[in-house]
């Protein structure tokens, strides 16, 4: 339990800077945060009031829940595949570039819209320049990555949410049986 809350609280953090923390991405990782731990809270009350069968469905759907993250990586491999080479152009801030390159130098003078404070990729403002994608450079690989990153954590929270009562509907003879044991102690 203690390790779940610490996942919690670290994924609430790792929110804001996740692909860059845009506001549908922070929503996911929030959306995913609090089904996360709800469903504790409900496993760890059923269990409390000697509701074992509540407490397994509980518990499985956290543990699916938590798992979500290790899925996103693979819906996001296949999303880039289907859909992100498929745009033109991604447009990140100036300063996200920077910092991935770790040199500004470079893209200063090929995004003359951006400037910079300094080499450790300190803002002026938050100035978009457009990315092409390709197989050749770090930011070619990264943008397709980035251009369907919140499309691919919704589509594994979806995916997760549908398994998991998948399974707790094909799995209900062992709810019905432990609704019995704890009724009968």
């Amino acid at each position: 339990m203690t390790l779940m809350l610490v996942a919690i609280v670290s994924e609430i953090f790792i929110a804001r800077c996740s692909y860059g923390g845009g506001p549908p991405m922070q929503l996911a990782f929030y959306t995913l945060a609090l089904i996360v731990s709800s469903s504790l809270i409900f496993g760890i009350s059923s269990v409390r009031n000697a509701r074992v069968d509540a407490h397994r469905r509980w518990m499985l759907r956290a543990w699916a829940y938590a798992s979500v993250t290790i899925t996103l990586k693979t819906t996001l491999f296949l999303s880039v595949a289907v859909f992100g080479w498929r745009a033109n152009t991604y447009t990140p801030f100036f300063h996200h570039t920077a910092f991935i390159l770790k040199n500004d130098n470079p893209y200063a003078t090929a995004f003359p819209s951006g400037q910079l404070d300094s080499l450790e990729g300190l803002r002026v403002n938050d100035t978009f320049i457009s990315i092409p994608e390709n197989l050749q450079d770090t930011l070619g690989i990264e943008s397709p990555g980035r251009a369907t990153v919140t499309m691919a954590a919704w589509l594994a929270i979806f995916i997760h949410c549908i398994c998991v009562e998948v399974y707790l509907a094909l799995t209900h003879g062992e709810s019905v049986r432990l609704k019995r044991q704890s009724t009968t102690k």
